[in-house]
């Protein structure tokens, strides 16, 4: 029974993770114009409260997405890497980060076959934006797992004062 729940949480993330892969290889595949007015319907959305114009809002939105998508692919691959922890050594960590940064060239790579520019200070916002989500998990399950040694601590202590 074990084994089958285990697979099946393994398969379920390796499905999420293909389909964020999936959905950002499709954003890059649109030309400029969809792009363009993609991130122009959210830039009217955001207050310019200090006065910014459509044009810094739109690449704001542009930027943002870029660490926003590879955030939720950071999240999605350390917590296989996470779940996966106890089959493999630490290398695997290595393997989610060279698999991050893998997609972001592909990404960049793709995006040079429409007519929108690829650069690499994407490549590294993407990455920086992998690594807010791999952050981001890892601090969440430290605490959880602090939480965890400090309620049997508490529960041994218990035990011994009976």
């Amino acid at each position: 029974m074990k084994f089958s729940q285990s697979l099946w949480q393994r398969t379920v993330m390796l499905v999420i993770i293909t389909v964020i892969t999936l959905g950002i290889f499709i954003n890059s595949c649109e030309n400029t114009t969809v792009s363009y007015q993609s991130s122009g319907m959210i830039a009217q959305v955001i207050p310019s409260g200090d006065g910014a114009d459509m044009v810094s809002r739109e690449i704001l939105v542009r930027k943002a997405a870029h660490l926003i998508e590879f955030a939720v692919l950071g999240i999605a691959v350390i917590g296989l890497v996470l779940f996966e922890r106890s089959r493999f050594q630490r290398s695997v960590y290595g393997l989610a980060l060279f698999y991050v940064l893998a997609v972001a060239v592909a990404d960049e790579y793709i995006q040079s076959f429409s007519d929108r520019t690829s650069s690499t200070g994407d490549i590294v916002l993407d990455f920086l934006g992998a690594l807010i989500g791999f952050g981001c998990v890892l601090l969440v399950h430290f605490i959880v797992r602090q939480m965890k040694k400090r309620k049997q601590s508490c529960r041994q202590n218990a035990c011994e004062a009976n």
